[in-house]
């Protein structure tokens, strides 16, 4: 019998190269998609549910099949820092929405449950290493919520099923066109129109960018190995400075110019990620960070010989 898996978001960012990976590492499983869309791509085994989690959570979790191996819990309503409507839907989908989930599982059986969650809420300023047991203090609503979330998960998971959650740093798309509005877009795209590249501060703050497909393989692992249990840190591992990041985008483009301006106020900040748990428990091998740059250049290569 095929092992029934549950994916949320499933055309968001990370979601969509979890989907893509799944059915190439295990024909053996039917895979369930959960959102407001359907999904892009056409694999084995897929079904759709349509669901709005903004609405009443019981009316989804009604049409979910018995006899569910898996969940992967990538959904999340985003917004934004300023985003004061929006605080309701914080609320209602990362928190509302997220502990009806996890409660219908313990309930009605689960083997293993996927959570993705993020970096967010961690205490500023950061340590030197973060580990899985860094300090956290939510500020923003987002961050509050999926801290919620993680919470909601090992409640739920006592004596059911095995809890993990991925903590994921700066994902990244190996493709230009599907990627987020952030500093990577916006570099890359100045850079296409010929446009100087324009840099806060001195370029000093560091970031770590992990590929979307190493999260999709680090998600499949968690699902795989049966003793992998609690938080992991999922992320390259390896800082780049804005300084670096603008430089291989600069390189890449023929030098077009850098221009360093005004002050960035988090221009001290350094997310120096140990991955250490997740290599040694979920088999996590993560590629470079300049690669996973670079490959998202090459694919802007098609679009500007087309102009």
């Amino acid at each position: 019998m095929a092992k029934k898996i549950i994916l949320t978001g499933a055309s968001g960012l990370i979601g969509k190269s979890i989907l893509a990976l799944l059915p190439s590492k295990d024909r053996d499983c039917e895979i369930y998609c959960l959102g407001r869309s359907k999904p892009f791509l056409t694999v084995e085994n897929l079904n759709y549910i349509e669901a709005d989690f903004t609405k009443d959570p019981k009316d989804i979790l009604g049409q979910l099949p018995s006899d569910i191996h898996a969940v992967i819990h990538a959904a999340a309503y985003i917004g934004r820092a300023d985003d004061v409507p929006g605080m309701d839907l914080y609320r209602k989908v990362n928190i509302d929405f997220t502990g009806e989930l996890f409660n219908h599982l313990r309930k009605n059986g689960c083997s293993t449950v996927v959570f993705l969650s993020g970096f967010n809420f961690l205490k500023k300023p950061l340590l030197d290493i973060i580990t899985e047991d860094h300090p956290v203090l939510p500020l923003t609503a987002y961050a509050q919520s999926k801290y919620e979330g993680e919470n909601l998960l090992f409640h739920n998971a006592k004596n059911s099923f095995r809890p993990v959650v991925l903590r994921i740093s700066s994902p990244v798309s190996l493709n230009y066109k599907d990627l987020h509005n952030t500093v990577l877009k916006r570099w890359i795209t100045q850079a296409m129109a010929g446009n100087p590249i324009e840099v806060y501060g001195q370029g000093d703050r560091s970031q770590d960018f992990i590929a979307t497909k190493d999260i999709a393989a680090a998600v499949f692992n968690a699902l795989m190995m049966q003793n992998a249990e609690g938080v992991f840190n999922i992320a390259a591992g390896e800082m780049l400075t804005m300084r670096n990041l603008a430089g291989i985008i600069s390189t890449y483009f023929n030098g077009i110019p850098i221009n360093f301006s005004g002050e960035d106020p988090n221009g001290s900040e350094c997310w120096n990620i140990s991955i250490q748990r997740a290599k040694n428990e979920l088999n996590f091998l993560p590629q470079d960070p300049q690669q996973t740059i670079e490959e998202v250049l090459r694919s802007t290569d098609a679009m500007r010989h087309n102009k």
